[in-house]
């Protein structure tokens, strides 16, 4: 086995599978029967429960000890030898990673990422020939030539966000810039602690928006047990190392580890089998466990058991959730191993099987794991190498229906490794993926160099870049559409172990009442506020100082007098002038008087109509001219009073 193999994390973590195609197959299932549907429950809550501890390949066991285990010990003895090897090294993992976390946590971390376009001179002139014509510029006009001035003046647009959290408290800027200049931004405050929310716009005005959701949560607004539940559930989201320590998380893995490795005693195990992963054929030991509804009750009664004397769930549960006294927990253990001893008693077992198979190599180090229940449920993770090449498949079909399926293969060449993941998604869609020479520069934050190419049938393959300084991550793409070089787009992404936030505070803001959508907008902004800043916008994306004052007068003219000018003034909407005067709707000149509607020299005279025509004809005209009488429009222009004053 290479050192190559394993700096590229193939045999870190192994997870559950079953391949039809795989040279090595777990148990055949019996004939399928519902009830037995709790094995797979059981079996694979356990798993989960571990957490990975007998799934997850972070132990590095000698090739002698591995062998001597082998020769020296029974299947069952073998099985669980591994399991506890590797949920050792798995529990301290996890241990470490939730202490570094909880540590993050308390001295803050900020993450950055920026999405560029970096425009290229013959995307622009491609543009405003597409806008203004080939020759734009010989016909420019003095406004058309401010237009061409401001798409030449673009090199760079970026949009982008910034966040940072420390302890309860989270800070984050939304921007878009222009050649590196910031044009706008919106800033979000959060206090997960209180539940206020802060906003603005830095280049509006310095003021914060506030709003107190704290109210969501109270028993008034969603009733005692819901705020309850919630309430406490912000507690532990606040504060996680109060409820669990790093050892506790550590000890509790290993101890429920040694649930299932007491229970599962009987397993099938295969020397030296080959399998085939991808293009590499690797010779595992295969271990295959059978659990049966009988066997599944005999697990489920174990972790129960340990779950009785629990001193870390129980002062959890009983002492920092507070969610049942030391007597109801008790009861509950008791309840729970009364129903499973008396259904283990019943001998009424289904025949369903649950298939776990584990791959382990050489060294003793867990290589891969499938998991099958009936046609319900098949999942099979599984890596291997073998000098340079490396390899990995993942399959999950749900239901019979095939989910997911990647094959990797690759090869690495000193510190840098190539190959192809092609991936069948939902049965029918397939893609692949080509890298080539990807090497890590930063193992702590993952960043990397190399190429990716994303191949999806029927359209162009798109070719990213990945490029590294060992403190930021861009992702470079290239836009070529019919021979025109557009430029490129690039997503940068950044990260940094420490962060100082300083939120706002209420009584420093201007508060929005969120229950009653109370807001008095004139203490937050003012009108030349606004004036200010959309000239200023104007005039960072390139137009001129004239333009950019028409625009923001413009604009304020909408924002703030739209009201008076355009909707329920009394020059436009119900004044005498225009909609229920005399003179144009129901006046004698134009609707019903003699001259137009019904007089005798248009309608109903002799030489154009009959009298007995229109004797009909004018019966509903009189309904309707009584109708106009009896509901005028003085009416109508007293309800649109009132709907002024509202």
């Amino acid at each position: 086995m290479s050192d190559n193999f394993d700096n590229y994390g193939m045999g870190t973590e192994p997870e559950y599978p079953s391949d039809d195609n795989s040279s090595v197959t777990g148990v055949e299932a019996a004939p399928k029967k519902k009830k037995g549907a709790k094995i797979a429950a059981i079996a694979a809550g356990s798993v989960v429960a571990l957490g990975g501890a007998g799934v997850a390949a972070y132990n590095l066991s000698d090739y002698v000890k591995n062998q001597v285990k082998l020769v020296t010990c029974e299947p069952a003895e073998y099985y669980a030898w591994v399991n506890e090897e590797t949920a050792d090294d798995f529990a301290t993992y996890v241990g470490e990673s939730y202490s570094d976390y909880l540590k993050t946590r308390e001295k803050g971390s900020s993450t950055n990422y920026a999405l560029k376009y970096n425009m290229t001179d013959e995307a622009k002139d491609t543009f405003l020939a597409e806008m203004l014509g080939t020759e734009y510029e010989a016909t420019a006009d003095e406004d058309t030539q401010m237009l061409i001035d401001v798409v030449n003046n673009i090199d760079t647009l970026e949009i982008g966000i910034d966040a940072a959290a420390k302890q309860s408290a989270v800070m984050e800027s939304i921007y878009a810039s222009l050649n590196g200049e910031k044009l706008v931004s919106a800033e979000i405050g959060v206090d997960s602690e209180t539940l206020e929310y802060f906003l603005r716009i830095p280049e509006l005005t310095e003021k914060w928006i506030g709003m107190d959701m704290g109210y969501m949560f109270d028993s008034e607004y969603m009733g005692s047990e819901d705020s309850e539940t919630m309430n406490l559930l912000l507690d532990v989201m606040n504060d996680p190392g109060e409820y669990l320590t790093p050892a506790e998380v550590s000890a509790l893995i290993t101890r429920y580890a040694d649930a299932w490795n007491s229970s599962v005693d009987d397993v099938k195990l295969q020397k030296n089998e080959t399998v085939e992963i991808g293009s590499v054929k690797m010779d595992y030991t295969v271990i295959t466990a059978e659990i049966d509804e009988e066997k599944a009750l005999d697990i489920a009664e174990a972790f129960v058991e340990k779950a009785s004397d629990d001193k870390i769930i129980k002062k959890l549960l009983v002492e920092k959730l507070e969610t049942c006294t030391e007597d109801e927990y008790s009861e509950t253990i008791t309840s729970l191993l009364e129903d499973i001893r008396d259904e283990k008693e019943s001998g009424d077992f289904g025949d369903e099987i649950f298939t776990v198979t584990t791959y382990v190599d050489a060294t003793g180090t867990v290589r891969g794991i499938s998991a099958s229940f009936e046609e319900d449920f098949d999942f099979r993770f599984i890596v291997g190498g073998d000098g340079d090449k490396i390899a990995a498949d993942i399959y999950l079909s749900v239901e019979g229906e095939e989910v997911i399926k990647a094959n990797l293969d690759g090869e690495t060449k000193g510190d840098a490794v190539s190959g192809v993941i092609d991936c069948t998604a939902a049965g029918d869609t397939s893609f692949s993926v080509e890298f080539s020479d990807i090497e890590t520069v930063s193992e702590d934050k993952g960043y990397v160099n190399g190429n990716l190419t994303i191949v999806v049938p029927d359209i162009d393959p798109i070719s990213l870049a990945l490029t590294s300084d060992g403190k930021s991550q861009n992702v470079t793409y290239g836009i070529n559409v019919d021979g025109v070089n557009y430029g490129d787009i690039v997503l940068v992404m950044s990260s940094e172990d420490s962060a100082e936030i300083t939120l706002p505070k209420a009584e420093d803001s201007v508060m929005m009442d969120i229950e009653t959508g109370e807001f008095d907008v004139d203490s937050y902004v003012t009108e030349d506020d606004v004036h200010s800043f959309i000239a200023e916008l104007c005039k960072k994306i390139g137009l001129s100082e004239e333009y950019a004052q028409t625009i923001a007068d413009a604009a304020i003219d909408s924002i703030y007098y739209a009201e008076d000018d355009y909707y329920y003034d009394d020059e436009y909407y119900y004044d005498d002038e225009y909609y229920f005067d005399d003179e144009y709707y129901y006046d004698d000149e134009y609707y019903y008087d003699d001259e137009y509607y019904y007089d005798d020299e248009y309608f109903y005279d002799d030489e154009y109509y009959s009298d007995e025509y229109f004797d009909e004809y004018f019966e509903e005209y009189d309904a309707v001219e009584d109708y106009l009488d009896e509901y005028s429009f003085d009416d109508v222009e007293a309800e649109f009073s009132e709907f002024d004053a509202a």
